[in-house]
């Protein structure tokens, strides 16, 4: 099941940016997003993977363990520590994300 079908936060572009940026020592891996494929050669440390995110702008949405308190409650990004997910023999961390998209529509 997708992120956006399950119980999520919304998480600003900017903040996401900020709280990678806080962990210089990191190195970060996306799965499934072509785009920043494109752009940033996986893994690599934050200071090549912030300036792509802020430059995209977009709003993510987040999966937690616990449900949002409505639909598409917004989480600051000092509040993402509390969603990673430990895997792996390394402890490596991970969020579930997928940008927010919004569809506009015409008459």
């Amino acid at each position: 099941m997708a992120v956006r079908e399950r119980a999520h936060y919304v998480v600003r572009a900017d903040d996401l940016a900020d709280w990678i940026a806080r962990q210089p020592d990191a190195w970060w891996s996306v799965i499934g997003e072509p785009e920043l494929k494109g752009l940033v050669d996986f893994p690599c440390p934050s200071d090549e993977l912030v300036p792509e995110i802020r430059r995209m702008g977009k709003n993510l949405r987040v999966l937690d363990h616990v449900p949002p308190a409505g639909e598409d409650a917004v989480v600051k990004g000092h509040d993402l520590d509390e969603m990673t997910v430990d895997y792996g023999r390394h402890q490596e961390k991970a969020l579930y994300l997928s940008w927010r998209i919004r569809i506009a529509t015409g008459c």
